[in-house]
């Protein structure tokens, strides 16, 4: 049997009547597949359980997906509140995209408690499957997402507008990021690591601006959470917040057409527009190229199923490319913060992430993988702040 306190048997009994879609199925045993189990970096251990059942066709079995907390890292995250936003993010809010949509972008939720378990179903038993940190998604896979995000955001919208009461919750309205304008020893690694990346990019740029960078790191993470705030007039949606690649899973038919994509891990979300959850994706999930040659039509087809969802809806808003490009062009220091604080995490190993919870390790910024692509990024955030200055470090001569 699971040896964990809160599987209760009448708890697994409503959760499997629930996903059975029956109220006579009879509940026999369950178990946690160990050789399942998979560790993530900072916001829970993920495990597999196992329950055997009975119907009137005989005795089944059915997989779910638990999400516990991980005793390790709980107390480091908990100003985050990322497990109260999850749960009630699947129990108040994403449950209600059920009366606008008869399919799935998200994974079925079946049960949370107030210690914060969370049983979900199981996506991989049913043939989806995560990409790893390096395995960059190509054009196609991206088009595709960039349609299913447009999805998510149109419904959140409609749900912001019509529905406002919903996010008046404290785990939703506390964002993400704040915790880092406080966190002292993370505005440390922040300029740190600025500095270290941009002598690496290029030492003449990084020596000749030693003094406004300073200042430029020293404010970083406080300017960067304040762009993410939506202005009066914004296009407002629940961004995922860590919308990437590793919380996507994808769904292939017997001839390796993609079918389907579902969004998991809502632990981050929070109200702001569109560009942080695009940004974060291309920023995280595709090669610089991709981004290079495709960005341009990527925000074409996101903004054209937006405006599409948008109308069915009955929404009164629409969001132009123009509007997305201001959106991304008004967050400069968060892009940076981003690419200092997110993307390592993302593109290291996870044994090396999960022994340096967040950035307390400068080896995560030299995987490789990270090497890379920083290199490219901060060359494209140098530009654009010395052509189209949005902050004035870059502004000296």
């Amino acid at each position: 049997m699971l040896q964990m306190e809160f599987i209760k048997r009448d708890v697994l009994d409503e959760v499997l009547k629930k996903a059975c879609t029956n109220e006579k199925v009879k509940l026999l045993e369950w178990r946690n597949a160990e050789e399942n189990k998979i560790k993530t970096a900072y916001t829970s251990d993920r495990e597999i359980l196992v329950v055997e059942y009975e119907t009137e066709t005989g005795r089944q079995q059915k997989s779910f997906f638990l999400k516990v907390p991980c005793d390790t890292t709980f107390e480091r995250i908990r100003p985050y509140k990322y497990h109260e936003k999850e749960i009630y993010a699947y129990e108040a809010i994403l449950s209600e995209f059920e009366k606008f949509i008869d399919f799935r972008i998200i994974p079925e939720y079946y049960y949370s408690d107030d210690k914060y378990n969370i049983i979900l179903e199981d996506l991989r038993a049913k043939g989806y499957r995560t990409y790893k940190q390096h395995e960059f998604l190509d054009f196609e896979h991206s088009a595709k997402v960039m349609q299913v995000l447009a999805t998510y955001h149109a419904l959140t919208h409609k749900l912001i507008t019509t529905s406002a009461s919903l996010f008046n919750n404290d785990a939703v309205q506390a964002h993400v990021h704040n915790a880092l304008v406080v966190d002292k020893e993370t505005n440390s690694t922040c300029m740190k690591a600025y500095h270290k990346i941009l002598r690496r990019v290029d030492p003449s740029f990084a020596d000749k601006y030693a003094n406004q960078l300073k200042n430029f790191a020293d404010n970083l993470v406080q300017n960067g959470v304040k762009e993410t705030k939506p202005k009066a007039n914004s296009f407002k949606v629940l961004v995922h917040g860590d919308f990437r690649s590793g919380n996507l899973m994808f769904k292939y038919d017997k001839y390796q057409n993609l079918e389907d994509i579902k969004i998991i891990d809502h632990q981050t979300a929070y109200i702001s527009d569109p560009s942080i959850d695009i940004m974060n994706y291309i920023m995280q999930s595709v090669k610089f190229e991709i981004f290079d040659k495709y960005f341009d039509l990527l925000m074409e087809i996101y903004t054209n199923s937006l405006n599409r969802w948008l109308q069915y809806l009955k929404c009164d808003r629409t969001y132009s490319v123009d509007e997305l490009r201001n959106d991304i062009k008004n967050k400069y220091n968060f892009w940076i913060c981003v690419m200092i604080l997110s993307v390592p995490m993302g593109l290291s190993d996870p044994d090396n992430v999960n022994k340096n919870l967040l950035q307390n390790d400068e080896s995560l910024f030299e995987e490789k993988y990270y090497m890379e692509l920083s290199k490219k990024w901060f060359k494209y955030f140098i530009k654009t702040g010395l052509e189209e200055p949005t902050s004035k470090v870059f502004l000296a001569s």
